[in-house]
């Protein structure tokens, strides 16, 4: 045991001695310096106040939100406080949220009004926004919304043009001029591109700074001497902004030192090296950036160029026939071959020679149809009145193409009366003709003629002839009848003639060559004709293409194999064999059919 008394002292200390003890007897310590009636634990062993020095510390004390251990149980704020009793724990405290516990109107979650004071403790004053839009109403100070009770009412919402609301709070309702600029938005229907933006209006003066300042579309299009060209230095391509004679495309001076078409070359001749200076400077190159087009350049098809700086785009004749090619705007639908173009005759060649689009289409004599040889119909296209369709006509021709000649009715004038001297008796319009003398007797002997022919007609076997002859006066003994003639000559061709005798006639029928007969000759009799010479009596003769028939008054009077059937026309005659003078005769009723 330590035999050394303490000294204790009035202050609370206790000294050590000066043999180096130290401590105050534990039943002697009464230090409280702080005087709130607790020991200091720091100055006596039995001591448990743990800030003599703080009145308001000491075990049994109010423990507060605020750093110290107000009540000496060793743990700081170890408690939750809500003096305004609202709900809300203090800030002060760990996990508290009333950022002023004192008001029981501040704390989280309570209704920000405009007073100055952070009412619903998040930090933010007077932050009322009681529509929820993310925007302070502008009862707030600094607040912008100027309806905080819409949602859809605050800086930065799409102006309705028609609502009657001023929807971005900007001040202006529907017809926006919000930059005051002078021109309504473009979003309302104006033509501000940037309502925003008081220097970009339609009008305003462009200047090179990625701004559209005159609504145009164009940022920066610069164009200071209105050439139509931008000023390079805003990006275009006006090699001097200032000279609205100076631009891409420009007519270059030869003369003046300036690259007036800003090209890059300042009087250059021949720019495009075509070898043709341009016209401007004396050439004849009308379009001197192009090395296709110059004076000396050929035409070419197709390219939209006027190669050859005729004033002529694609004009090409490059066969040399005259015609453009089609490729160049022209008609020749094969500029390589000079005998293709339109107006060329078509010939059968697989060619469409005179491009009119059909291949072979060949009517030499224009009536229409194809000749038959290129695949068409016209069975001769040497004669216009021969072709599918047209009419037949009694002139030895297939007219119509349907492989038979001539299937017609010919009816020819009749009732012509031989008597001598009596030519203007008859109509030489009919189609008759009369070679001279024929209406007299030919010669002075046996044998003379005289004949009409009909040379309008031309026959070809299958046919019928009839005609009626009277003898009126004169030689009963001379020979009457019909000859279908190839050269109207009665010594020519298929006959058949009466004769008269004494009581009666008789009748020869056949066919002559060469002033040969070839045929029958009739009996004597006169049972098959009528008596009578003043009577008419019928011939008719009647070929099916392959029997020849002759005919007396309705009797068959003969008939044979007959191969030569082409005739080429109608002779009527009168032979007087003993020259006894005129003989008066009559042919009536003339018809043909073939």
């Amino acid at each position: 045991m330590n035999t050394f008394p303490r000294t204790c002292l009035a202050l609370g200390l206790c000294l050590l001695a000066s043999f180096g003890a130290a401590g105050c007897p534990g039943a002697n310590c009464t230090v409280d310096l702080d005087g709130d009636g607790f020991l200091s634990a720091a100055s006596c062993p039995t001591g448990d106040d743990c800030d003599d020095m703080d009145p308001a510390i000491h075990p049994g004390a109010m423990e507060r939100c605020n750093g110290v251990d107000d009540n000496c149980d060793g743990f700081v704020d170890d408690v939750l406080l809500d003096e305004d009793e609202d709900g809300h724990f203090d800030a002060a405290c760990q996990n508290g949220t009333d950022c002023d516990d004192a008001d029981p109107g501040v704390h989280p979650g309570a209704e920000e009004i405009c007073d100055g004071i952070d009412q619903d403790c998040n930090g933010r004053v007077d932050d009322r926004d009681l529509d929820g839009d993310g925007y302070v109403g502008r009862a707030c100070e600094g607040g912008d919304d100027c309806d905080d009770a819409d949602p859809e009412v605050h800086p930065g919402a799409e102006e309705d043009c028609g609502d009657q609301i001023d929807n971005d709070c900007n001040g202006s309702v529907d017809y926006d001029d919000y930059d005051q600029d002078g021109y309504y938005s473009a979003a309302c229907g104006g033509d501000d591109c940037d309502d925003a933006n008081a220097d970009a209006f339609p009008g305003n003066v462009e200047v090179c700074d990625e701004v559209d300042q005159d609504c145009d579309g164009l940022v920066a299009d610069v164009d200071a001497d209105q050439d139509g060209y931008f000023d390079p230095d805003c990006g275009g391509d006006d090699c001097d902004d200032h000279d609205a004679s100076v631009h891409p495309g420009a007519v270059d001076d030869c003369t003046n030192g300036v690259d007036d078409d800003c090209d890059g070359v300042v009087d250059f001749q021949d720019a495009d090296g075509d070898g043709d200076e341009p016209v401007f400077c004396g050439g004849t190159d009308c379009d001197d950036h192009n090395p296709r087009v110059s004076g000396i350049a050929p035409e070419r098809c197709g390219d939209g160029l006027d190669n050859d700086c005729d004033g002529i785009v694609d004009n090409a004749d490059l066969d040399g026939d005259g015609y453009i090619a089609e490729d160049c705007g022209g008609d020749d639908c094969d500029d390589g071959n000079r005998n293709v173009h339109p107006g060329m005759i078509e010939h059968c060649d697989a060619l469409d020679a005179d491009c009119d689009g059909d291949l072979d289409d060949v009517d030499r004599d224009g009536d229409g149809a194809r000749d038959a040889a290129c695949g068409g119909t016209d069975c001769n296209d040497g004669l216009a009145e021969v072709h599918p369709g047209a009419t037949e006509t009694c002139d030895g021709l297939d007219n119509d193409c349907d492989g038979a000649a001539d299937a017609c009715r010919q009816s020819l004038p009749g009732a012509l009366d031989f008597e001598d001297d009596l030519s203007s008796a008859f109509d030489t319009d009919s189609g008759w003709s009369f070679p001279p003398g024929s209406l007299s007797y030919v010669g002075s002997a046996d044998d003379a003629v005289h004949y009409a022919t009909w040379t309008g007609a031309y026959f070809q076997a299958p046919y019928d002839i009839t005609v009626d002859i009277t003898f009126d006066a004169g030689d009963e003994e001379a020979s009457v009848g019909l000859v279908l003639a190839e050269s109207y000559d009665p010594d020519d061709g298929v006959f058949l003639y009466l004769k008269g005798q004494s009581g009666g006639m008789v009748y020869n029928v056949g066919y002559r060559t060469a002033g040969t007969a070839h045929g029958l000759s009739g009996p004597t009799s006169s049972n098959l004709l009528v008596s009578g010479l003043a009577y008419p009596n019928q011939l008719r003769l009647e070929h099916d293409g392959t029997v020849l028939r002759a005919y007396v008054n309705g009797t068959l009077v003969g008939s044979w194999l007959e191969t030569y059937y082409t005739h080429g026309g109608l002779v009527l005659f009168v032979n007087d064999d003993a020259y006894r003078g005129p003989t008066d005769v009559s042919f009536d009723n003339v018809a043909a059919y073939d």
